[in-house]
C-alpha cells in the first residue's frame, strides 16, 4: 500500500485489508465464539461475518462477548461494504414493521383516552408523572415570534442536500405540508419573514374592507420518504421535510433542548455522556442503552398523552404527517422522524421524563 495523508479515503479493498488483523486480534480473544470468527476473517467471508449471530447460550464472559463484537463491527458498520443485499428494502421493510408498532401504541392510547380500556395504576402512575415533568419543563407554548428559526444542514423537499443552503432554500420560495396550512398558523409564520416574501412573487391588493394586502404563494407538499447509509446491512429510513417546516422545526427543537438543560439535559454536550462512559467502562457500575428505531417508535398518540395540549397541537402543526415515496402517499403513525429539527430534542424529553417517572429520581439513572 503506498504512503498516503492522514485524511485520505483508501479503496474498500485496502480498507478491509487493514481491518482483518485488528479483527484477527479481537477474535481470538473472543473466547467460545473464535473458531467461528478467525474462520470467517482468513476466508474474507464478509457476508458470513455480517450475518454471523452471537449465540448467548454458549456461556461466555463478558469480555468474549466483547471481543466478538469488536471483530463483528469493523465490518457490520463498514458502509461501504456490499454484501448482495438490497438495503433500501431492508431498511423500508423495518420503516414499515415501524409504521405497525406505532399503529398499535397509538391505538392502545386512543382506548385509553376514550375510556375504553383500563390501565395498570402503577402505569397509569408513571404516565401522569411523565406528563406533569414535561409540563413543568416546557411551561406554556410558545409563539412563533419567540423561536430562533433557522434552516438546518440537509435538504428540502425541493432543494437537493448537494445544493443545500440557505440562498438555495429561500429562492425556491414557500412550500410547507397540509398541516402547516390547516393549523391556522401559516400567516403568523410569513409575517415572521416579511423580506423573504418580498423578494418572491408577492403581490399587493386592496381588499374589500380597504384593507392593504400581501399575497404569497405557498406550495402544498407532503414531506418525502428517504434512506440513507448507516451500515453494510441496512440503510437508515429519514423524513425530507418541506422547507417551512423545517424552518420552524429547528427553532421548535431548539427551544426544547434549552428547556431540557433546566433540568441537567445538554443534548448539545457530550461531555458528560463520555465521562459517564468512561467511568462505566472503568468500574462497571454504569450502562449505556440503544434503543433499536427509537425515534421511529415515538407514536403519535404517546406524545398526545405525555405534553400538554397546546405544546402537542403546536408541534402537530409543523410536523410531516404524510410522506411521498415511489408515487404513493403514506400517512404516518410516528410522531416525527429523524430529518425533523425537533425530533431529538422531543424524544430525549419524553425518555428523561419516562425513566424519572417509572423507577424515581432516585433509582439510579445518571444524566
Amino acid at each position: 500500500m503506498a504512503p498516503c495523508a492522514w485524511d485520505t479515503e483508501l479503496p474498500l479493498n485496502e480498507t478491509l485489508e487493514i481491518l482483518v488483523p485488528f479483527a484477527l486480534d479481537h477474535a481470538r480473544a473472543s473466547g467460545p465464539y473464535a473458531a467461528d470468527l478467525v474462520k470467517l476473517l482468513e476466508s474474507r467471508d464478509w457476508v458470513g461475518l455480517c450475518a454471523y449471530e452471537l449465540d448467548y447460550n454458549l456461556n461466555a464472559s463478558p469480555s468474549s462477548v466483547l471481543e466478538a463484537r469488536q471483530a463483528l463491527g469493523f465490518f457490520t458498520k463498514l458502509e461501504a461494504l456490499e454484501i448482495g443485499v438490497d438495503k433500501e428494502a431492508v431498511a423500508f421493510a423495518k420503516f414499515v414493521e415501524s409504521e405497525r408498532r406505532c399503529q398499535q401504541i397509538n391505538e392502545f392510547f386512543r382506548m385509553r383516552r376514550l375510556g375504553r380500556v383500563s390501565t395498570l395504576p402503577r402505569l397509569e402512575r408513571a404516565i401522569l408523572a411523565a406528563r406533569r415533568k414535561i409540563r413543568r419543563i416546557l411551561g406554556k407554548a410558545p409563539r412563533l415570534r419567540d423561536l430562533k428559526l433557522a434552516f438546518g444542514p440537509g435538504a428540502t423537499v425541493s432543494i437537493k442536500r448537494t445544493e443545500s443552503n440557505p440562498t438555495a432554500k429561500m429562492a425556491a420560495g414557500f412550500e410547507c405540508s397540509a398541516d402547516v396550512y390547516a393549523s391556522g398558523l401559516l400567516p403568523e409564520l410569513l409575517r415572521e419573514v416579511p423580506h423573504w416574501g418580498h423578494a418572491l412573487d408577492s403581490a399587493w391588493s386592496i381588499d374589500e374592507e380597504g384593507w392593504l394586502v400581501e399575497t404569497l404563494s405557498v406550495r402544498l407538499c407532503a414531506g418525502k420518504l428517504a434512506f440513507v447509509p448507516k451500515n453494510a446491512k441496512t440503510y437508515r429510513s429519514i423524513v425530507v421535510e418541506p422547507c417551512l417546516n423545517g424552518f420552524v422545526q429547528s427553532g421548535l427543537g431548539d427551544f426544547i433542548a434549552r428547556c431540557l438543560r433546566s433540568v441537567g439535559v445538554d443534548i448539545r454536550n457530550q461531555v458528560t455522556n463520555q465521562e459517564l462512559a468512561l467511568l462505566g467502562s472503568l468500574f462497571g457500575d454504569l450502562a449505556t442503552i440503544d434503543l433499536s428505531s427509537a425515534s421511529d417508535l415515538i407514536a403519535r398518540e404517546l406524545v398526545r398523552a405525555l405534553l400538554p395540549e397546546d405544546w402537542y397541537q403546536l408541534l402537530c402543526a409543523f410536523r410531516t404527517s404524510e410522506v411521498s415515496y415511489k408515487g404513493k402517499t403514506i400517512a404516518l403513525e410516528k410522531f416525527s422522524s429523524m430529518g425533523n429539527g425537533f425530533t431529538f430534542p422531543l424524544e430525549t424529553l419524553i425518555f428523561w421524563a419516562l425513566t424519572r417517572s417509572t423507577v424515581g429520581d432516585d433509582g439510579g439513572i445518571v444524566q
